[in-house]
């Protein structure tokens, strides 16, 4: 923030010189003794200001503090600086410098394990209002042959830019001299405090001076805090401890360099590791490769290396088609048998076998194997992945962890391996090959293709690497993001035929179904489904080995796999209960009700018989508290209070079978009230922020604030008319009384609570912006209202909360009076939120 503010103050003092010289041409042109006292008075003004604003400008810059205890670089400063991005988001992972126009150094932690199509290069990211920074592609990498991943030695690794970048690269090097003082430049943490991170939130380029230390007073320091790694030839250290300066995590990769009698700087070293001390990972003294012993080999290898113009990874289109909500793609990929990268860790020999130039899967405590993404080149979004087979070949080899390819997860180590650990690995991992999550959360990347190209078991002690992979993708702008519910209602096994049965559910129909199966010989194959009824059947040849998993995709495009919880279904083997309970498309009023202890359970019930149906399972802890249909496309939302762990979350809800899907966080802290205005907006009240609307209820995190909180109104929720012309709103007027007794069943519910206030309705017009009160203190006698919603006739349905019963009325927005009441006998009697599909009741 306080960077855009000083960007402002530039192009401000900018104008006012292009003014003046405008002024001054003016005043020269048609001169005389009042207009030369003008002029005079004008340049020192100007002077003036100017000096105002540089000296504000320094004394800013030198109180803010920067990695850890440094400062702020000068925007334009060190062109050669480069930013290490994620492709698919765009986030800073490490940094590197430019040492020529089309080479970037780094750490070889930063890119192990990763694609050189996987990072992205920010080239000057700290450049000044003149100079925009440079973005290239990465098209080859090259890690130092015996790079250790456990001791970190050999720190070192060159990037190939797909294109010659423009700026200025450092070209100097230079020994590193223990006393001599050196600068060390990076975007990573300010630090540590009390065990915690102290985050570099404005992602802005620092700098910090710090001196160089001997070979011995490093070592005497590591071994003081019992630190196993010690300096050597091809590393040394620098920092300061008191008072403490040091790079710290997030700026490996980066240069640390020195100012030489030539009057350039010269890098000596690679921002590689810390040596901590106490609660701080920072601790003062950081560990750095040093680029002299690395000169030949950089060399070499820029000088003999010839980056690949393709990627091994070779994907071939089998012929696109279309379906009711887009296309789906038939891609077929194939590539070599990939050679292993071997790791040791206490003695033992590792292996994992990179695709493309070294693109891998894996995080935390769980194998680390061969991956594959594939960009297309739809406009439409990638919605849903089905997978069709491929070929493996399977070797009796252990993969390491993704935990014991991270640098700075030393100290945790010891418990890294699969077996110690205890991973969640039930049989063959991962059980399913693709990621549609992760193709869906890329910004400006929706048809990114993200897939595990090999599985391990560690019963087994083996893994499959795969050489060809089978899959049909589908692209879609539809609005449900939700897969279909899928049973298996048969599985027989006689002789050498299988016969395999699913149930599939889904409110936008389904699509096709798939079976994939294995008999573990060297391939995956799979074979349509056909449809009979609701049911869906196959049959297919298998032994006694045989394993599957179902996929269904809906009309949408979204795809549900049921895969036995990960330990896929043995042929002829036991099924598990699985039961979908399918809602008629009709007009019914869908309700989310608290079963106490914040748990919610959908509902659908049916106006006219007055039959209350449940809805999906019991989502607990979930404290859903909001619900309503967008009219433009019938999707059901909902929103979550405060007491859950995803508070203010927005959900998307199947109508067909209850499933949700957690679209993220909203800016409230809680959600009260939900509705959709006819032109498709979502408009919303959180109590800790107010008045609020979201342009796409697939973006929750974007809404804008209408009307902030007051801290006093507590809106339990709101409709919006059939015109959209008006938002209604409801609250529970409580003396000595918090309206939100969220979470209390009935049974613990008072009925003696103080209700003389009654209800207020109140009404908000969207073209005046006006608030006015419609009705107040009404009701009283019907305790509070949790729930409301507008009819067909514009009058309004209110859900009423205080009677063991589940209450509902019907009220005109013109007198405030009850027209209809009708109370049910049911368990479910503690209702949050309704939502009515207009369409579908407007002949009600």
């Amino acid at each position: 923030m306080l960077y855009h503010c000083l960007i402002r103050l530039f192009r401000l003092l900018l104008y006012l010189i292009v003014i003046f010289y405008e002024v001054s041409k003016m005043l020269s042109n048609n001169s005389s003794s009042g207009n030369s006292r003008l002029l005079r008075y004008c340049r020192l003004f100007i002077t003036a200001l100017t000096l105002g604003i540089m000296i504000s400008m320094s004394s800013i810059a030198v109180a803010e503090l920067r990695i850890v205890n440094g400062h702020r670089a000068t925007p334009g400063n060190w062109p050669w600086m480069v930013s290490l991005l994620q492709q698919q988001n765009g986030h800073n992972f490490c940094g590197g410098t430019l040492i020529a126009p089309d080479w970037v150094l780094t750490a070889a932690h930063c890119v192990e394990g990763k694609s050189p199509y996987q990072v992205q290069v920010e080239i000057a990211p700290n450049s000044s209002l003149w100079f925009n920074p440079e973005y290239k592609k990465v098209d080859f990498k090259a890690v130092h042959p015996d790079y250790n991943t456990h001791t970190n030695d050999n720190d070192i690794a060159l990037l190939h830019l797909s294109s010659a970048s423009k700026k200025l690269p450092l070209t100097y090097w230079a020994e590193a001299i223990s006393g001599n003082m050196s600068t060390v430049i990076g975007y990573g943490l300010l630090g540590y405090k009390n065990g915690l991170k102290i985050d570099n939130r404005s992602m802005e380029l620092n700098q910090v001076d710090i001196p160089i230390m001997s070979e011995h007073d490093c070592s005497e320091f590591a071994r003081g805090v019992n630190y196993p790694i010690l300096p050597t030839s091809h590393r040394f250290c620098a920092g300061k401890i008191n008072p403490l300066r040091d790079s710290c995590q997030g700026d490996s990769g980066g240069p640390i360099m020195v100012y030489d009698n030539q009057g350039n700087y010269a890098q000596i070293g690679i921002v590689s590791s810390g040596i901590p001390q106490n609660n701080n990972k920072c601790g003062g003294v950081g560990i750095y490769t040093r680029l002299s012993t690395y000169v030949p080999w950089i060399e070499s290898t820029m000088s003999s290396v010839r980056p690949p113009m393709v990627p091994p990874v070779t994907p071939i289109s089998n012929g696109q088609v279309s379906f009711p909500s887009g296309q789906v793609d038939s891609i077929s990929f194939s590539w070599p048998m990939p050679e292993p990268t071997i790791i040791y860790y206490v003695d033992a020999p590792f292996y994992y076998y990179p695709l493309d130039g070294g693109i891998m899967t894996g995080s935390g405590n769980y194998p680390v194997l061969p991956g594959l993404v594939y960009e297309s080149s739809y406009t439409n979004p990638l919605q849903g992945i089905i997978f069709r087979g491929g070929m493996y070949t399977t070797v009796n080899t252990t993969p390491p962890t993704w935990n014991m390819l991270n640098p700075f997860g030393w100290s945790s180590r010891d418990n890294a391996i699969l077996e110690n650990e205890g991973a969640d690995i039930k049989n063959w991992y991962p059980s399913t090959f693709f990621n549609t999550a992760s193709s869906q959360q890329q910004p400006g990347k929706q048809n990114l293709l993200f897939a595990t190209a090999g599985q391990y078991n560690p019963k087994l002690g083996q893994q499959r690497i795969f050489t060809d992979m089978d899959f049909d993708v589908y692209y879609s702008t539809a609005e449900d993001k939700i897969g279909p519910l899928v049973c298996v209602t048969q599985n027989d096994f006689h002789g050498s035929t299988a016969t395999v049965e699913i149930e599939a559910n889904d409110a936008s129909d389904i699509q096709t179904a798939v079976v994939a199966y294995t008999d573990g010989k060297g391939s995956w194959r799979s074979i349509d489904m056909t449809e009979s009824g609701d049911k869906w059947l196959s049959r297919f040849a298998a032994n006694a080995s045989t394993e599957f998993f179902v996929q269904a995709v809906d009309s949408s495009g979204n795809v549900a796999v049921n895969d036995e919880d990960g330990k896929y279904f043995k042929v002829g083997g036991k099924l598990p209960t699985c039961q979908i309970e399918s809602i008629p498309a009709a007009c019914h009023l869908y309700a989310v009700n608290d079963k106490g202890l914040n748990h919610s359970q959908f509902l659908t019930i049916d106006p006219d018989r007055l039959e209350i149906k449940r809805l999906g399972p019991v989502y607990k802890g979930h404290d859903i508290e909001a619900l309503d249909i967008r009219p433009k496309t019938g999707e059901l939302y909902a929103a979550s209070g405060d007491n859950t762990g995803n508070k203010g979350h927005l959900y998307q809800v199947d109508k067909e079978n209850g499933q949700i899907l957690d679209l993220g966080s909203t800016p409230c802290k809680e959600v009260d009230a939900l509705t959709f205005h006819p032109d498709g907006t979502l408009w919303a009240w959180g109590q800790d922020c107010g008045l609020f609307k979201i342009e796409n209820p697939l973006a929750p995190e974007k809404a804008k604030l209408v009307i902030p909180s007051n801290g006093e109104v507590e809106v339990e929720d709101m409709t919006w008319n059939t015109k959209g012309t008006i938002l209604y709103g409801v609250e529970n007027l409580h003396d000595g009384h918090h309206p939100d007794s969220h979470g209390a069943s009935e049974e613990n519910y008072s009925e003696n609570l103080d209700f003389e206030q009654g209800i207020r309705l109140w009404a908000y017009h969207l073209e005046s912006g006006d608030m006015k009160t419609l009705c107040d203190d009404f009701m009283g006698s019907l305790m509070e209202v949790e729930a409301m919603e507008t009819l067909p006739d514009d009058s309004l349905i209110f859900r009423f909360h205080g009677s063991h019963n589940l209450t509902f009325g019907t009220v005109s927005v013109q007198n405030c009076q009850m027209t209809v009441k009708k109370e049910l006998s049911t368990p479910y009697n503690d209702v949050e939120g309704i939502a009515l599909p207009t369409q579908a009741c407007a002949v009600k």
